[in-house]
C-alpha cells in the first residue's frame, strides 16, 4: 500500500501509531535518504506527532542506540542511511519540493483546504516505496480533504471503488 486512511474515535492511540509507523519508515525500512515528515495545518499539531516520536525513543535508549539515532530537538536523524524524520506544517514554508519515503497527516477534518494533503502526496509519489499516512477521527467539517477521503474510502470498503494502493480502516 501508498496510502494508509485510519479513522477512529478520539483518544485510541492514533498519534501513537502515526509514530511508530513514522520511526519505522526512518530506521527500519532500508530507505536510504529517507525523507519522513510529521504534517498538519498547524504547528502544534505536527509537533504532537513529532514529540511522540521523540518521547518514544528517548524512552528507550538501547534501541535509539542499536538504529543510530540522534534525536535532538527539532528532528531526528539516522546518520548511516543519511535519512530524517521532521514535524511542517502549513503555516511554514516547508512543505514544497520534498521527496518523501514517509508521511503521516493528522486531523484532516481541520484543514483549511488540500494544501498540506496534497503536497505531502506529491513528495510521496516522488518514491517507488513511500507511505502517506493519513489518520484522525470523524469530524464535522463535510467541505475538508478528511471527509473527502472519508467518503472515498467508504465507498472503497463497501466495494463500490477499487484503489489497489490504499488501506482504508474505519472503526
Amino acid at each position: 500500500y501508498r496510502r494508509l486512511f485510519l479513522e477512529c474515535g478520539k483518544s485510541s492511540g492514533k498519534t501513537a501509531l502515526s509514530s511508530a509507523l513514522l520511526l519505522y519508515l526512518l530506521a527500519a525500512d532500508n530507505e536510504h535518504g529517507a525523507e519522513v515528515v510529521c504534517a498538519a495545518r498547524a504547528t502544534t499539531q505536527a509537533r504532537q506527532c513529532f514529540d511522540s516520536c521523540r518521547d518514544m525513543l528517548r524512552a528507550c535508549p538501547k534501541l535509539v542506540a542499536s538504529l543510530g539515532l540522534r534525536v535532538l530537538t527539532h528532528s531526528i536523524v539516522q546518520m548511516s542511511s543519511a535519512s530524517t524524520l521532521l514535524p511542517v506544517s502549513a503555516q511554514g514554508k516547508s512543505l514544497a519540493g520534498k521527496i518523501l519515503h514517509g508521511a503521516a497527516v493528522d486531523e484532516l477534518w481541520a484543514h483549511r483546504d488540500r494544501s498540506v494533503y496534497e503536497e505531502m502526496s506529491l513528495g510521496c509519489d516522488k518514491r517507488n516505496n513511500s507511505l502517506l499516512s493519513s489518520i484522525g477521527h470523524a469530524g464535522e467539517n463535510l467541505m475538508s480533504v478528511g471527509y473527502e477521503l472519508h467518503a472515498t474510502d467508504t465507498m472503497m470498503l463497501k466495494g463500490e471503488l477499487k484503489d489497489e494502493k490504499t488501506l482504508a480502516l474505519i472503526f
